[in-house]
């Protein structure tokens, strides 16, 4: 938003110009835009294992505040420093009675410095920022990403990072110790160049990566959103991924955890329907191999299908499967989903079932979860959200069955 009055945050970044310059303190702020987010959120989550007493709960509040400042140097440059703040009250206990207390954590990060020059259709950004890729989510690094959209409907992209940010999504990360003289995956330098468009009904992306000394990824997308009626409309999401892991790298992973490594290929697809306030999809998605561990994005879920709450984020014994940044084995899933939004009301319901089948040397691992959501948009910058997430783990061969239940609940502001 357009800073209109001077706000506590611009107050002390204007102060702070206004200290080595003679500039006028409204001339410094009239060209500022601020944005961000302030959320609250409670997880509580139980695990319970079959036949035990081995049953954990843990429940914990976090606030996470995100600020962006962007100030327009010139008519071609511009700045942009983000800070983003986050506050975790962490509690546990068990089945026996002995209650821990993990305490809390702060971190106050400076997540995004960077200048920007634009020039027509072309972007230029230096400096420490987000990285915004198929294989990411919130990830930033610091390096050089060029957006280009002279052609109508069509944005070109590529970016050259280092110094990637480690924040505890990257599963990869402990298999990187043995890269490269004991260099983690995120100290690795990431490239990448992108192709999307969007021309009605179609939309498409096309995505390559390297990251250094770890492995090519490839990523590819196509959409159709056609609108039958004024009330009906139809959707089809298809997704193609490969991932080229290095030689080198494959043999110090074998060599080092004794473990096989390999390429994988990914493909999943995702049709859906809305009418009259129902919103309906289901989807397929399979990658992997049955004998090896591999990747598809390099940190969280990226742009890849997400199905389920917390199904792909299981990575206990014998599972060993941690979304598509790191899993191992031969995976097959698929999912329904089911939304209405009450009318007038700006509150959506949410049903979902994932199910899914994780094969790893001769041994079969079934999943499945069942979620229930309710989202309330108060306004453009007020939401509220929860959802309660059933999961069962089981394993008939190692005589294994986890059931985790999760529930949250947030609200966002967006200012």
């Amino acid at each position: 938003m357009k800073l209109a009055k001077l706000s506590l945050a611009a107050a002390l970044v204007a102060g702070a110009f206004s200290t080595v310059s003679a500039t006028p303190l409204e001339e410094v702020i009239k060209d500022v835009d601020l944005s961000g987010m302030a959320r609250l959120r409670y997880h509580y989550n139980t695990t319970k294992f079959k036949g035990g007493d081995d049953k954990s709960y843990d429940g914990h509040f976090q606030w996470k505040i995100v600020s962006t400042l962007k100030t327009n140097i010139d008519d071609n440059f511009f700045g942009v420093i983000s800070y983003v703040y986050n506050d975790t009250d962490n509690r546990g206990a068990w089945s026996d009675g002995v209650v821990k207390d993990s305490g809390e954590s702060h971190h106050f990060n400076l997540e995004q410095i960077y200048l920007g020059y634009k020039v027509g259709g072309t972007t230029l950004q230096a400096g420490r920022q987000t990285l915004g890729t198929f294989f990411t989510d919130d990830l930033y690094g610091t390096g050089i990403k060029m957006v280009n959209t002279d052609v109508e409907g069509l944005t070109l992209a590529a970016l050259a990072m280092d110094n990637l940010h480690n924040d505890g999504d990257i599963a990869s990360a402990g298999l990187g110790q043995i890269v490269g003289g004991h260099r983690y995956t995120y100290e690795q330098n990431l490239y990448g160049v992108a192709a999307i468009g969007a021309y009605d009904p179609v939309a498409f992306q096309v995505w390559a990566a390297y990251l250094q000394d770890v492995t090519w990824l490839f990523a590819t997308e196509l959409k159709f959103d056609v609108p039958v009626t004024d009330d009906i409309k139809l959707g089809l999401r298809a997704q193609y991924g490969h991932s080229a892991l290095k030689k080198s790298f494959k043999n110090d992973v074998a060599t080092a955890l004794g473990v096989k490594a390999g390429n994988s290929n990914y493909w999943g697809i995702e049709a859906g329907t809305s009418l009259f306030g129902f919103d309906l999809k289901a989807g397929w998605v399979t990658y992997g191999k049955k004998n090896e561990y591999s990747l598809h994005s390099f940190e969280e879920v990226g742009g890849f299908i997400f199905y389920g709450q917390n199904l792909l984020y299981q990575h206990d014994a014998p599972g060993g499967h941690t979304d598509y940044t790191l899993f191992r084995g031969k995976n097959k899933a698929w999912f329904v989903k089911a939304s209405y939004t009450i009318p007038q009301t700006d509150v959506t319901l949410t049903y979902e079932y994932a199910d899914q089948e994780s094969k790893y040397m001769g041994s079969k691992t079934d999943y499945s979860e069942h979620v229930v959501r309710a989202n309330y948009q108060y306004n453009k910058k007020l939401n509220f959200y929860a959802h309660f997430a059933h999961l069962v783990t089981k394993n008939k061969d190692a005589n294994y069955k986890k059931t985790y239940d999760a529930f949250r609940f947030q609200t966002v502001y967006k200012f």
